[in-house]
């Protein structure tokens, strides 16, 4: 039966309904969806309304049984439009991730440019203090995340990026959070020592590091990377995916992107790693305040075991044995496998707030 508001807002299609209830086979119901009958009671005239069943033009009782559900030719046009729509997510991402990685070299180029007034484009790279160095990408990076972002808003409208009342609901994942973020910090180290990978460029900014104040370095290598790239590579390049694909292949293909726009090999290493975690606790929160936070998390480490490793009072460290490899990742992963099933029992729980399905982060 239908609610009387459906009654009094469209009286036709109300009738034509309890016409047809009346005058077709179960069968032909079956066939004939109310999208359809809703069509023709509010596009056909209504003298062809009132007609019985076999008044009707023999074209609509055909398009009625080709488009509806369940024919061959309404399972190939929902797979050509999911087709469509995950090439477009995936293009979308791929393209947004590339515009980040331009706008960072273009801008960081200009910068330079315009610090020293050079008129030719051989800039050398000697010629930049550590604290212009940070500087200079951390500006970089900002003005490539404000893009992105504002590209995506052309693109999808509102992106919405904190709301206070999930402060009460994300209180619960901190100890998970924790947990997954030292697991995968111990992956980490170990994977780089266990493969003996060359730092190469990665030296400069360790460097540089070491050389700057504290809070400038916690500036450009904790707070704008933690912030701008979750905000990026999850909030905005994720979230597109979402839309269209598999959660795991979701968090997967915004991790390899993340990983990508590093450059460099070490740093592509840890970001897979680290990528990987960050997704899942994107989706499996719904917030992106857990990404950043663990992000940040890690960020502090590595500035911390640079500045230990190779400040002023550093002193030579001891290659890694095997035994010190197998054991560190060991412990990361049984880390990251407790920060795993904590999140997915607070995620699951009777008390856990749902959001779009656990498919679309909102926040």
């Amino acid at each position: 039966r239908s609610p009387p508001r459906f009654q009094a807002c469209c009286p036709t299609a109300f009738a034509l309904g309890r016409e047809r209830q009346q005058s077709v086979s179960p069968a032909d119901n079956f066939v004939a969806t109310p999208r359809h009958a809703i069509s023709e009671a509010c596009f056909s005239p209504p003298a062809k309304l009132r007609g019985t069943r076999s008044s009707r033009p023999a074209s609509v009782r055909e398009s009625r049984v080709v488009d509806a559900p369940g024919t061959s030719d309404y399972r190939s046009g929902m797979e050509n439009d999911l087709l469509r729509r995950r090439g477009s997510a995936v293009g979308t991402a791929i393209g947004l991730a590339a515009l980040f990685v331009a706008t960072q070299f273009v801008v960081s180029f200009a910068l330079m440019l315009v610090l020293y007034r050079l008129p030719d484009m051989e800039v050398p790279a000697t010629i930049l203090a550590p604290e212009q160095t940070l500087l200079i990408n951390t500006v970089a990076m900002a003005a490539a995340a404000g893009l992105v972002i504002l590209v995506y808003r052309l693109l999808q409208g509102r992106l919405s990026l904190f709301r206070l009342q999930d402060v009460s609901r994300l209180a619960p994942y901190a100890l998970p959070v924790l947990l997954l973020t030292i697991g995968l910090q111990l992956v980490e180290t170990g994977t780089l020592a266990g493969l003996q990978v060359d730092p190469g460029a990665y030296m400069e900014l360790v460097e540089a590091i070491v050389q700057v104040d504290l809070a400038l370095a916690a500036l450009a290598v904790v707070i704008a990377p933690s912030v701008l790239e979750e905000v990026v590579f999850r909030r905005v390049i994720q979230s597109r995916l979402h839309g269209a694909l598999p959660v795991p292949a979701a968090i997967a293909l915004s991790a390899l992107l993340f990983s990508l726009v590093h450059v460099i090999p070490v740093q592509m290493i840890a970001a897979a790693i680290f990528g990987l975690g960050f997704g899942y606790l994107f989706w499996a929160t719904g917030s992106i305040v857990p990404a950043i936070l663990a992000h940040a998390l890690t960020n502090s480490f590595a500035l911390f075991a640079a500045r230990a490793q190779y400040g002023p009072a550093a002193s030579e460290a001891a290659p890694p044995t095997a035994g010190a490899v197998l054991t560190l990742l060991a412990l990361g992963l049984m880390l990251a496998g407790a920060g795993f099933f904590l999140t997915e029992r607070i995620r699951s729980g009777p008390t856990a707030q749902k959001t779009a399905c656990n498919r679309r982060p909102t926040s």
